[in-house]
């Protein structure tokens, strides 16, 4: 038995062999007497003459796969790239120009075109998984960098940095606070006692005219812990703040309803109704009043002078939006009609307006009545009209009907004949719409 070289693989095997047992090549190309053939006869590539270990060619690409997985959420860009460069070695394998290369950095077989392809479907998946994978952390990084600068954007500088400092020092997460110990009825009784006697410090206080003081001793009282009855703290302090603020004591009169104000008295105590229940905050009341009371009694008297000139004259200008006119004169009188000859009887009359606007149109209702006070005729009828493109009947003027143009009585030239009229306004327009 002597050994030959497989011409591909130029692995040493038995010349008795049917396949090369490395590559699976056929032995029907073999040299039958164990003689080499020249290389260049036998192995048109020389990529293949190194020895190579099986799997271990390709432990660098593992490798690099799980570093650029490992690595993608602090530098996505490394996976990405990786991904990148296995879709251009893959689709390189099919570029002439570039296809032993990419073969050869792939450690890819020519010679197994079965195997070939599955192995560049291969690559070509994994590089398409790393450059999602490198994209999709490259996207989340790029969030929460910006995420960071705008917070980073809402912090103060210079002296306001220490009042946000001590702002999320007091902030306390919701997750991280521990219930507090409920305090015992012992404890409880003793922060009650301890607010009644600072009460009474402020009493004492205020009986010496010494606001402030009060002021200090509700405060504290207000704040003793574990304290729950601190009704009278609040209103005794709310009643100090009030007689002390001369402002407000002084809106507070001036906006009294009039049944109220009038019991005030510059030299009389502060009406029942209006007391706080404190002698002493009641006294000093008593003394704000005595010394405002003549100012806010001029102030209140000029308000209500104000309000009702306002008053006047809002009603006068609602007035004034109405249009008025009265009638200052009716008269009849005789004409011959030229269209048929017969004697009839017209109304000439005279309007003035009274208000303060133009009037177009006035319609008025026609009473005509005998020598006895009956009625003849009852007519509605437009006795002015103007169109809204003319000046119509100004405020403070006077329109005449002209001779032969007024309205005729409907007594058809046969009586009876009127002997008075009467003229009622029933509508009295500003625009004709005409």
């Amino acid at each position: 038995m002597a050994l030959t070289s497989c011409p591909v693989c130029r692995n040493r095997i038995s010349d008795r062999a049917t396949a090369c047992p490395r590559c699976g090549h056929p032995s029907s190309v073999f040299n039958q007497r164990a003689v080499e053939l020249p290389s260049s006869v036998l192995i048109p590539d020389r990529r293949w003459t190194q020895k190579l270990q099986p799997n271990g060619h390709r432990l660098w690409l593992i490798a690099l796969t799980l570093a650029a997985c490992v690595m993608s959420p602090w530098t996505p860009d490394f996976a990405m790239w990786m991904g990148i460069a296995f879709l251009a070695l893959s689709i390189g394998t099919f570029v002439p120009g570039v296809k032993r290369i990419s073969q050869r950095l792939l450690k890819l077989n020519p010679s197994q075109p079965w195997r070939l392809r599955g192995r560049i479907l291969t690559f070509g998946m994994l590089g398409i998984t790393l450059v999602a994978l490198g994209m999709g952390k490259s996207q989340a990084v790029k969030g929460t960098v910006s995420a960071v600068s705008e917070d980073r954007s809402h912090i103060p500088s210079g002296k306001d940095k220490s009042a946000v400092s001590e702002t999320k020092q007091n902030e306390t997460p919701l997750k991280n606070e521990l219930p507090k110990p409920q305090p015992d009825l012992s404890q409880i009784r003793l922060a009650n006692a301890r607010v009644v006697s600072l009460i009474q410090e402020a009493n004492r206080a205020l009986e010496l005219k010494e606001f402030d003081t009060a002021k200090l001793k509700i405060a504290d009282a207000l704040v003793v812990p574990n304290a729950d009855q601190l009704y009278e703290a609040k209103k005794l302090g709310s009643q100090v703040t009030f007689v002390t603020d001369l402002n407000a004591v002084r809106e507070w009169i001036l906006e009294l309803p009039d049944a109220l104000f009038q019991q005030l008295k510059p030299d009389g105590p502060v009406p029942q109704s209006l007391q706080t229940g404190h002698p002493i905050l009641d006294q000093r009341l008593a003394e704000i009043i005595k010394t405002e009371l003549p100012q806010i009694i001029k102030i209140r008297k000029q308000r209500d002078k104000e309000e009702l000139n306002a008053q006047k004259a809002e009603e006068k200008r609602a007035v004034d939006s109405i249009p008025r006119v009265v009638v200052d004169k009716a008269r009849l009188t005789t004409f011959v009609s030229p269209a048929n000859g017969l004697k009839m009887q017209m109304l000439i009359v005279t309007l003035r307006n009274i208000g303060a606007i133009p009037i177009r149109v006035v319609d008025a209702d026609i009473v005509a009545l005998d020598a006895t006070g009956n009625v003849i005729s009852e007519t509605n009828y437009t006795i002015y009209a103007k169109f809204d493109v003319e000046p119509g009947l100004t405020p403070g003027r006077s329109f005449t009907t002209r001779q032969g143009e007024g309205f005729i009585i409907p007594t058809f030239g046969v009586g009876p004949w009127a002997k008075s009229v009467k003229v009622r306004i029933t509508e009295v327009l500003e625009q004709s719409d005409i």
